[in-house]
């Protein structure tokens, strides 16, 4: 299954008009349906190239919390630690190899590379096995905390360059700091009441999650309790934020990327993993054994920001009125907006005709 998101771009009396097309998270939901625990973790394993290791734990948790005895889960260090590496890894493999195609005048690091490959497989292998050994993924997780020192001290000027280069698109507009929202957020009584609500009488609202009815962004941002006390923030601001987390990591400070399980009532259950990308939410209902999936929802960091009317669509449709005559260019900067506030997934744009 492709992990793409497709930014279709359609031009109405001159004036261009952003689509955005993700229906990847209900597919996969709908091929759990059915299965049992171990079934369906070997089905996200096979399909998802894009975080395997944090939509596996996050179905875990939530199945767990369904058959649970009390309200809160308990989390294991060991799947933080899992997801953390995971975030960590992916992170560090977008900002030196998916951007180096979008921004002139940076190049790969053929070893970070090499290393962020060889980490990743052990972390898959690890993650696979029935049980690890907690030395195991600790040596892991330090071995990770150290590329990423390293990261920081080899790619000095590529940090500075990517910087500069989401400089450029501050004169798009501001997001509220409002609408941002993060797990911790999420699981207060009235908004986690909103949310399943919603998941259980809206059949769309996996697709296009609101908070009372208002958009809202996950990720870094909405994670760094650092956060300037300001009302707004840009598309540079998301980017900083990433770099920030990973600095935090390297400097040896709690992980941000944490897991939260709810049981929600007799068979039903719902997690909330941090991922690199934001908050990733599983909501299952089991079936009358407590054995098998009979529904699961999954809202993905992707649904949060990929929104039809959107502050995401507003800012790609200001960009492309500026460079409407600049198609490869627009379509690089689209790109890189896109990535700002899912870094992770990959992006296709779709050109339409264009008509006067």
């Amino acid at each position: 299954m492709q992990d793409a998101v497709t930014i279709r771009i359609q031009f109405d009396h001159g004036q261009p008009a952003v689509e955005l097309i993700n229906a990847r998270s209900q597919a996969i939901a709908d091929m759990l349906k059915g299965q049992t625990l171990d079934r369906a973790c070997l089905i996200l394993r096979t399909l998802l190239g894009l975080c395997p290791v944090a939509q596996t734990i996050a179905l875990k948790y939530a199945y767990e919390a369904a058959r649970a005895e009390t309200t809160l889960g308990a989390v294991h260090i060991e799947d933080e630690q899992f997801v953390t590496i995971e975030a960590v890894l992916e992170t560090l493999r977008v900002f030196t190899q998916d951007l180096s195609g979008l921004i002139p005048a940076t190049k790969t690091n053929p070893a970070i590379l090499k290393t962020l490959g060889q980490l990743r497989t052990q972390l898959i292998n690890l993650t696979a096995e029935p049980w690890s050994a907690r030395d195991s993924i600790s040596t892991l997780y330090d071995e990770t905390r150290m590329l990423t020192i390293l990261w920081f001290t080899q790619n000095k000027a590529l940090i500075n360059t990517i910087k500069s280069a989401y400089q450029r698109f501050s004169n798009l507009g501001t997001f509220p700091t409002e609408s941002l929202i993060n797990a911790k957020m999420l699981l207060e009584p009235e908004v986690l009441a909103g949310v399943v609500n919603d998941l259980q009488t809206n059949a769309s609202f996996a697709l296009n999650p609101r908070i009372n009815g208002q958009h809202r962004f996950t990720g870094a941002l909405a994670r760094n309790t650092q956060t300037p006390n300001k009302e707004s923030f840009t598309v540079s601001d998301i980017v900083n934020a990433r770099l920030a987390e990973l600095q935090s990591i390297a400097a040896g400070h709690a992980s941000p990327f944490t897991i939260h399980s709810v049981k929600i009532d007799d068979g039903m259950g719902l997690s909330l993993v941090e991922t690199a990308r934001g908050t990733l939410i599983y909501f299952v209902r089991l079936d009358n054994n407590h054995e098998r999936l009979a529904q699961v929802q999954i809202i993905a960091p992707t649904e949060w920001a990929f929104q039809k009317d959107s502050s995401l669509v507003t800012i790609l449709e200001r960009y492309c009125q500026q460079h409407e005559q600049m198609t490869q260019r627009t379509e690089k900067g689209l790109l890189l907006i896109a990535s700002a506030f899912d870094a992770c997934t990959r992006v296709n744009v779709s050109w339409g005709k264009k008509h006067a």
